[in-house]
């Protein structure tokens, strides 16, 4: 026998001779079926529920789909969970209320950022909230500064050359005002009145709120209507377009209105009844309805009977 022979054949005398060590017994009887009497490993229960897109049957019905199998559940109607649905929709509740939570936590950041933004901008943010709810612009800005709690150096340089914009239009509008000519007191307050006493005719007559305008070659003169922001005003328009108002004493025109407009203006205004008149000989129709005058006393007159009555004139 050689030397490997004897290595490998070593006697096993120390391993079948040896004492056994503890005998391990089962906890089981599987002779009577009994259920274990102890065991180390956690039982587990699942769940098995209907599968809620395709309802239990397997398939996904939809019209591209040509009732192919259902993905949610592999084909199998249903699916198996390892925890009660009172668990699963206690645990999404609780998901859901870390997710407000978290989000709550960001915004009371966004939120300190902001005022600290604020602070630091006082002019740029009172411009902001002051315009945002007419010019969509500075609600965009505005939005920002909510959703991010600050604006980017882009934001705020437009917003201030928007401010140096409206500080250059404010000194425009003073000078503009400071050369509007004068309207004629008396003939204003003689124009409104007879808008008032209209508009009261109207209502006594049960037609409701009448808004009494005169046109004179295009251009329409009305009432401020209740409630505007310009009470008391008259408002001048050519076509739908805005050429100015009469307010306290003057007429603030706009650029597009020229001086052969704003001087007819001031000219009708100054003797209202007596302008209407010579417009309607002039031209042949009512500067009240529009309307042409046909019979003599009307074209004599230069105004229709039931316009003057109701102008009081």
């Amino acid at each position: 026998m050689n030397l490997m022979s004897k290595e490998l054949n070593d006697s096993l005398d120390d391993i079948f001779g040896a004492p056994s060590g503890e005998v391990r017994t089962s906890t089981v009887d599987y002779a009577s079926g009994s259920a274990p009497v102890a065991s180390k490993f956690k039982q587990t229960r699942e769940w098995t529920e209907k599968c809620g897109k395709c309802n239990g049957s397997g398939l996904y019905r939809a019209p591209s789909s040509h009732g192919s199998r259902c993905f949610e559940c592999d084909g199998q109607g249903s699916k198996t969970f390892r925890s009660s649905p009172e668990q699963r929709a206690k645990g999404r509740a609780s998901a859901a209320a870390r997710k407000v939570k978290r989000a709550d936590e960001i915004q009371a950041v966004k939120n300190e950022a902001a005022q600290a933004f604020r602070a630091a901008n006082v002019d740029v943010c009172a411009w902001i909230d002051a315009k945002a709810a007419t010019f969509g612009f500075a609600g965009s800005l505005q939005a920002a500064l909510v959703q991010w709690g600050s604006l980017t150096a882009g934001q705020l340089a437009a917003a201030q050359r928007c401010m140096a914009k409206d500080a250059e239009r404010k000194v425009e509008a003073a000078a503009r005002a400071e050369a509007a000519p004068v309207a004629d007191t008396a003939g204003v307050d003689r124009l409104k009145a007879a808008f008032d006493h209209a508009a009261e005719r109207a209502r006594a007559k049960g037609r409701g709120l009448m808004q009494p305008r005169i046109t004179i070659g295009g251009m329409v003169i009305s009432p401020a209507k209740e409630g505007s922001n310009n009470p008391g005003a008259l408002y001048v328009k050519n076509g739908g377009q805005y050429l100015g108002k009469v307010k306290d004493g003057r007429f603030f025109s706009v650029r597009d209105c020229t001086d052969e407009q704003s001087k007819k203006v001031l000219a009708f205004i100054a003797d209202p009844k007596a302008a209407a008149i010579a417009y309607g000989i002039e031209t042949g129709v009512c500067c009240i309805c529009n309307a042409t005058l046909t019979n003599k006393v009307s074209i004599e007159a230069g105004i229709g009977p039931i316009c003057a009555a109701n102008f009081g004139w």
